[in-house]
C-alpha cells in the first residue's frame, strides 16, 4: 500500500494493525503512540480507534466518518483533514498550511489552526476554545464552541475568524455585518445564529491585527463556501 486509496471499515482497532513502508514517499504507519498519514496517501476511517496521537502531513489526507482519536490530532504541511464524525478526544493542532474541514464530530478540548492553515466549520462541537492563530482563516457557519473564540495572539498576528449568520450581538449591543478589529471590540460577548441554525454565545478575544467578520449571506452566497471561499472574506469590510 505505497500510494492509491486505503479504507479502514468499522470496528477495526488501527493501533494493532501493521504497515511496512520503509521506504514509501507516501504511506501510512504507526507512530509509538498513535498513527501518521502522509504523502498522498488518503485514509478513510468509519470506526474503530487509533490509540494515541493521530499525524496528518505531506498532502496526506484523512476523512473521519466515526471511530476515535484518543489523544490529539494534528495536521502540518498541507495535510488535510476532513471530519464528518467520530471524535478527537484531546486537542486538534491544524499547522502549516493545512485544511480542516468539519460538518460533524467532536474535539474534545482545544481546535488550535495556526500558520495561515485554512479551516471551514459547519457542524460538530468543540468542546473547549476555538483559536484562530498565526495568519490563519476560519469559516464558521454551524457548529459549537464551548468556552471561547480567539482571533489572533501576538501583536503581529494577522488571523481572520469569519462567522455566518444573523442576529449577531457585542455585549447585549445589536451590531451588523462588517469586519471588526481589537481597536472596536478587543474582547467581550457575542451571540446569534449561526446559518446552519447553530446558537452562537460566546466570549471571544481579538489580538494584534487580526479580526473577526461578521457576515450575513444571501441564499446565492452559502453555495460558495468552501475551503476556496477564503478569498471572499480578505481584509475587507463588508
Amino acid at each position: 500500500m505505497r500510494n492509491g486509496n486505503l479504507t479502514i471499515l468499522a470496528m477495526i482497532i488501527i493501533s494493532i494493525c501493521t504497515f511496512n513502508l520503509p521506504d514509501a514517499k507516501a504511506g501510512i504507519y504507526p507512530e509509538d503512540a498513535g498513527l501518521v498519514v502522509y504523502g498522498d496517501m488518503q485514509l478513510t476511517l468509519f470506526g474503530g480507534s487509533i490509540q494515541g496521537d493521530l499525524y496528518v502531513q505531506d498532502n496526506g489526507q484523512i476523512t473521519m466518518n466515526g471511530g476515535s482519536v484518543s489523544g490529539n490530532a494534528n495536521t502540518s504541511n498541507n495535510g488535510q483533514v476532513t471530519l464528518v464524525g467520530g471524535v478527537i478526544n484531546e486537542h486538534f493542532y491544524a499547522l502549516n498550511s493545512s485544511q480542516l474541514s468539519m460538518s460533524s464530530g467532536s474535539i474534545g478540548l482545544d481546535l488550535y489552526t495556526r500558520d495561515c492553515t485554512q479551516a471551514i466549520i459547519t457542524g460538530g462541537s468543540v468542546d473547549r476554545h476555538l483559536k484562530a492563530l498565526d495568519g490563519s482563516q476560519v469559516i464558521m457557519t454551524g457548529g459549537s464552541v464551548d468556552l471561547s473564540l480567539y482571533a489572533g495572539y501576538s501583536s503581529n498576528d494577522s488571523s481572520i475568524l469569519s462567522l455566518y449568520g444573523t442576529n449577531f450581538a457585542i455585549d447585549g449591543n445589536s451590531v451588523g455585518p462588517g469586519q471588526y478589529f481589537a481597536s472596536d471590540f478587543s474582547s467581550g460577548h457575542i451571540t446569534g445564529t449561526l446559518m446552519e441554525g447553530d446558537l452562537l454565545d460566546n466570549d471571544f478575544q481579538i489580538n494584534g491585527d487580526s479580526s473577526i467578520v461578521l457576515h450575513t449571506p444571501e441564499p446565492c452566497t452559502i453555495a460558495l463556501l468552501g475551503l476556496g471561499g477564503y478569498y471572499i472574506i480578505r481584509r475587507k469590510k463588508i
